[in-house]
């Protein structure tokens, strides 16, 4: 359960850096984008850990 905390944050971490990378008026659609992936990476990137 650790470990699924710490990359979670990671994966957030990474998240906040390219959405605040990217303009406001994209900030929406980056926030949809990065929802989806967590919740692929999440799934996937679980098993692999």
């Amino acid at each position: 359960m650790k470990d699924l905390k710490r990359y979670y944050v990671k994966l957030t971490l990474n998240f906040q850096a390219i959405s605040g990378a990217t303009n406001n008026k994209n900030h929406v659609y980056t926030l949809g984008i990065t929802g989806y992936l967590i919740v692929k990476t999440s799934k996937v990137g679980y098993l692999e850990m």
